[in-house]
């Protein structure tokens, strides 16, 4: 039986790539095995089998290095399947090509350069898919975004994609169809990742994933654990175990997904770029009086927390790193800004002020310039710029791309946003209050589905130049900054 998913293109480097796929079990008890070999020009280059396990859905992935850098391979992917006492070795490279037969699915690629001062990216967020009838629908409406990138893609290749949250909606019946159990996560993957354009384009394009709460459940919090009950963290559980499965696996190495202490963010550089990926899901606290009755937890949390110290911590030293990179970019699922007029909302980022002002102070403080961050959430689309009234050299700017499928009733509109801010925050060091401020023009915000292209030149005054496409891959907006 040939793989039923994949193959997609993972994080890549200059000299590695992850390939993931999925399999499935076979007839009379066989042990499936991923089989993939990498070409260069026509010629192999390596080839390696690797486990496919029923705990991650028969999901694998494998890592080859010692690749050129800047150059184009081809994949070539298959599921094969043994007697369990004939099954070769796992996790090791072999000496001769693997996926010969005629069901292996193909795929490409290309490496990073590590000085590349060029580089060209899709994001986005939010897709609203629900196979059950009346809403079957929104399967194939929501794989149209993926045939505009794809051709976007065929014209001017891009390095790579990042869907920054919700890439599946377990929860987008409500109280209709409330998933359960771990075969209805799974089957909502399966049906969600085989639509025919969204793997065209994930299997020619490096692809990036992180989740939001829609892959657990809307408005999800770690208070939820504390607090919820068994069936709560059951379907944390589960939830993790799928998200491990189809999105972790093919990231930047991480915690396993699962345990609450897991540690979900990552970051990578493309060329002179860094991009540090936050989880802005699994380490919510919104109410800190629950912390303590989690046995994960030492001690209560002084305040509501959207990132937890560690994270926090490894965000900032990543900032400090990269100080002096010509831009460098903080991929957000929750927008740092622009707010929503709900503040009462208390999942998003003007519920965790506290944390928000050390962010941006430490910025300020430590004179980082060219910060740029990547959002998504919302179900709107838009470009924002902040500045600060006691430091003329402070600016902060957000790019927001969301969502890349909802149905109409699902948008966020203007007047449910507060596109022109302040937020008076003290600096946590000194205690001092400063005024920063945001500001979206009216052009540069719409609440349509899209995505949204990033080119971006370290060479050029003007280095980033981003196009807002609309699903069908027309041009909806662009922002020069």
């Amino acid at each position: 039986m040939p793989i039923t998913l994949g193959p997609i293109t993972g994080h890549t480097t200059t000299n590695s790539v992850k390939i993931w796929l999925r399999g499935e079990t076979g007839a009379g008890g066989t042990k499936p095995v991923a089989a993939i070999d990498l070409y260069q020009n026509g010629q192999r280059v390596q080839s390696r089998y690797e486990p496919l396990t029923a705990e991650f859905d028969y999901c694998g992935v494998a890592r080859f290095d010692g690749l050129e850098a800047g150059t184009r391979y081809e994949v070539r992917a298959d599921c094969l399947h043994f007697p369990s006492d004939q099954a070769p070795a796992v996790g090791i490279a072999v000496g001769q090509a693997v996926a010969t037969s005629p069901a292996t699915h193909t795929g490409s690629f290309r490496t990073a350069t590590d000085t590349a001062r060029k580089i060209r990216f899709l994001f986005g967020s939010c897709r609203w898919q629900e196979p059950t009838f009346p809403m079957s629908f929104s399967m194939r409406e929501g794989d149209i975004p993926f045939r505009s990138m794809a051709r976007l893609h065929n014209r001017n290749p891009y390095d790579f994609l990042m869907l920054i949250g919700d890439q599946v909606y377990t929860d987008a019946m409500g109280f209709l169809r409330r998933r359960k159990t771990a075969e209805s996560f799974f089957e909502l993957y399966r049906d969600t990742f085989e639509k025919q354009h969204f793997r065209n384009i994930t299997g020619k394009v490096p692809t990036y994933m992180i989740l939001d709460d829609h892959e657990i459940e809307d408005d999800w919090s770690r208070n939820r654990m504390a607090c919820g009950g068994e069936e709560d963290r059951e379907r944390f559980n589960i939830a993790m175990r799928a998200y491990q499965a189809y999105q972790n696996l093919h990231n930047p190495d991480t915690d396993a997904a699962g345990d609450p202490g897991a540690q979900l963010w990552y970051s990578f550089d493309w060329g002179v770029f860094p991009f540090f990926v936050l989880d802005n899901m699994t380490r919510k606290w919104t109410r800190p009086e629950d912390s303590d009755a989690s046995s994960k937890t030492t001690g209560q949390l002084e305040a509501p927390t959207m990132l937890g110290a560690v994270q926090m911590k490894a965000l900032t030293d990543w900032l400090d790193q990269n100080k002096d990179a010509p831009k460098k970019f903080i991929v957000t699922p929750e927008p740092v800004f622009p707010d929503r007029k709900n503040r009462e909302l208390a999942d998003k980022w003007p519920a965790f002020d506290q944390e928000r002002g050390h962010l941006l102070h430490h910025i300020r403080r430590e004179q980082i310039q060219n910060v740029v961050l990547l959002g998504g959430a919302v179900h709107n689309t838009s470009f924002t710029r902040m500045t600060c009234d006691q430091d003329p050299m402070f600016r902060v700017d957000s790019l927001v791309s969301s969502p890349i499928y909802a149905i109409p009733m699902n948008f966020t509109n203007r007047g449910k946003m507060i596109l022109d801010g302040r937020l008076n925050l003290p600096d946590g060091e000194t205690g001092t209050p400063h005024t920063f401020r945001y500001k979206c023009a009216q052009d540069d915000f719409f609440s349509e589905n899209s995505f949204m292209e990033v080119e971006v030149d370290a060479d050029r005054e003007t280095m980033i130049h981003a196009t807002a496409y609309r699903r069908d891959g027309k041009g909806e907006r662009a922002y020069k900054f």
